[in-house]
């Protein structure tokens, strides 16, 4: 684990200069995932939580996401689109 710590360490830029820990990677991995719209179940079975609520942490972090969500539903759409 320290191996790969290291190695993120070095590529950080140094203007954003902070210190990587195993907990930073994984927070950064999930909401990387869920911003990519990465399925909530995969992104449980990658971090080996037990329950999807454990990741709501992190997708409270992923900004307009409740914006596209609303944009989505056929009711909501501008009625050129449906």
């Amino acid at each position: 684990v320290q191996a790969v710590i290291d190695r993120v360490q070095r590529g950080v830029e140094v203007a954003h200069r902070r210190s990587v820990t195993p907990h930073g990677l994984r927070h950064t991995t999930a909401t990387h995932l869920l911003a990519d719209a990465v399925d909530m179940d995969a992104v449980r079975r990658v971090l080996g939580h037990g329950d999807l609520s454990t990741l709501g942490r992190y997708r409270d972090e992923l900004p307009g996401e409740l914006e596209v969500a609303m944009r989505a539903h056929p009711l909501l759409r501008d009625p050129r689109e449906r």
